[in-house]
């Protein structure tokens, strides 16, 4: 009799201290991992640098003139514009760069700039071993053009904007990095290319590459089909070349810096 009593006494006893327990229990705040609050995402934009940029590229087309015969047998005149490429104002006067093989072979040249305005444009001069020419436009209105940086100062892994009219579609914008420096396309002059996973197709090649402070550190000028691998001329060496075609100069490998 007293076994059972006290068997009664202890399981009540339990009892007891097991409602203690889960009442503290649900009274308990749940504490959660406390969370830094300087932890966000930061999503950068290029936009900044890229909206006074776009004005400066231009698109290249070809002015040919055609003669036709109509249903009555009049011979007429026509001009028929072909797209070439891309290139870049780099003065307020309207010199323009671009790809020696943009307008190889045009005899009349127009520019389109980015408001939509056509303006005629010189050659001033060209070279095919470097794949630079020079063009010259004149405008009654302020042109917006783009400024060299020091190409010797980029860096693997900077990130660089490619602006140009990729298939004729004016203001294209795409970025990325550089890949690599220092690369010889085997072309005997230009030994020192930019290797960049920047997309550039066809009719963005004589376009520039710019750093994100908005210079131009290169002058894109091959693309190496289905591999998302393109190469721009150095800002430097495109620099040298340029005061050469406009003081009327041959361009030769001594006078460059490669």
């Amino acid at each position: 009799m007293k076994k059972a009593f006290y068997l009664h006494l202890i399981v009540f006893a339990l009892q007891g201290i097991s409602n203690v327990h889960s009442k503290s229990l649900l009274n308990q705040k749940a504490v959660l991992p406390q969370q830094k609050s300087d932890m966000h995402v930061n999503v950068n934009s290029l936009s900044d640098i890229v909206e006074p940029l776009i004005s400066t590229v231009v698109s290249i087309y070809a002015v040919d003139t055609n003669i036709g015969i109509s249903f009555n047998n009049k011979v007429s005149k026509y001009q028929q514009e072909v797209f070439l490429g891309s290139g870049v104002i780099i003065d307020s006067s309207g010199y323009i760069v671009t790809n020696e093989n943009v307008i190889a072979g045009a005899e009349n040249i127009k520019v389109k700039l980015h408001d939509g305005s056509e303006l005629i444009a010189e050659l001033v001069g060209s070279d095919n071993k470097i794949n630079i020419a020079l063009l010259k436009i004149n405008s009654s209105a302020a042109l917006s053009y783009a400024t060299f940086g020091d190409s010797n100062q980029s860096r693997v892994g900077d990130q660089v904007i490619a602006i140009g009219s990729p298939f004729g579609l004016r203001g294209t914008v795409t970025n990325g990095i550089i890949s690599s420096k220092g690369r010889d396309m085997g072309n005997g002059i230009v030994t020192d290319f930019i290797q960049t996973n920047a997309a550039i197709h066809m009719g963005s090649f004589g376009g520039p590459m710019f750093n994100l402070e908005g210079k131009i550190i290169g002058i894109n000028s091959i693309h190496v089909s289905y591999s998302g691998i393109s190469f721009a001329i150095p800002s430097n060496t495109v620099l040298e070349a340029v005061e050469c075609l406009k003081k009327g100069e041959k361009i030769r490998r001594g006078m460059l810096n490669v």
